[in-house]
């Protein structure tokens, strides 16, 4: 009797296996593996058991492919960005960080980026000066205050965006004089979409 079932359960597995390549993957794709299991006990019926485990198996890798596929490609287009495209964001950076930018990557002109600094080193700073690809960006005002922003921008560049909406990344090193009167400075990368 345990072996006639084991025997159904054999049979089920490659059946399983089959229908979890054509539909439902993951559902039948499982089912494949626990009766496999369960039929490779089966005396007369053990290879199919085995055939019916690595259908299900292959069915579960299937699903985990075209998921992650179906996943980067939505990514890609933007459809997870509340804007639609590429989120601004930034990395690095140490007391002064950028709070906003942009990148005028207009075709047919030279990229100009734009970057709002704020000073959080919780005193006055000094000589703030910001480069980006080796071209030095004139920042206004030099001289900010705790908490106060500067607006830096450098032309001449590449973005490595060619048109509005593309994401652009740039890595910036911002030097500045420290409250203490030390020489400071901090690197990081922004990115976004570029305008």
């Amino acid at each position: 009797m345990a072996n006639d079932n084991n025997e159904t359960y054999a049979i089920l597995s490659i059946v399983f296996g089959v229908i979890g390549l054509i539909v439902a993957g993951v559902i039948f794709g499982i089912l494949a593996i626990i009766f496999g299991a369960l039929g490779r006990r089966s005396g007369n019926r053990k290879t199919l058991a085995i055939i019916g485990l690595i259908l299900g198996i292959i069915d579960i890798v299937i699903v985990i492919i075209v998921m992650v596929w179906i996943t980067t490609t939505l990514v890609q287009m933007g459809v997870f960005e509340p804007s639609g495209g590429t989120a601004p964001g930034f990395t690095g950076f140490g007391a002064v960080k950028p709070i906003e930018w942009a990148c005028d990557a207009s075709p047919g002109r030279t990229d100009t980026l734009t970057v709002s600094l704020i000073n959080g080193a919780g005193g006055r700073i000094t000589g703030v000066s910001m480069e980006t690809d080796g071209v030095h960006a004139d920042c206004n005002p030099d001289n900010v205050g705790a908490g106060d922003r500067t607006l830096c921008t450098v032309s001449g560049i590449e973005c490595g965006a060619d048109f509005s909406g593309n994401r652009f990344e740039a890595t910036l090193i911002v030097d500045y004089v420290s409250p203490t009167d030390i020489p400071r400075t901090n690197t990081g990368t922004v990115w976004g979409a570029a305008d």
